[in-house]
Order: structure tokens, then sequence, then C-alpha cells
């Protein structure tokens, strides 16, 4: 389960990731264009994050 903290910041509240933060980061105009779990960015395609 996942609770809502802000607008744009979720909190985990069970399984594998409790405790982790989800944020959603967005663009001048408002629009999504990045998610991050636990710090690490939230992406379709498998990527190497450095």
């Amino acid at each position: 389960m996942i609770v809502r903290e802000s607008d744009d910041r979720w909190r985990v509240e069970s399984g594998w990731e409790q405790g982790e933060a989800l944020r959603i980061e967005r663009d001048k105009e408002g629009n999504v264009v990045r998610l991050v779990l636990a710090g690490y960015p939230v992406t379709r395609e498998p990527t190497l994050w450095v």
C-alpha cells in the first residue's frame, strides 16, 4: 500500500519498499518528467543509472 504525503510525494506503507518515498518531479509547466522511488528513477526501459 502507498499513501499520499503531499501533491507530489507518496510513502510506501507495506511490502518490500516499506518506508521509502515516491517523488514526482515536474517541469515548469507542471508536466511529470520523472518518478523517483527510494532515490532511484523509475523508467519503462531498463537503464544503468550512475
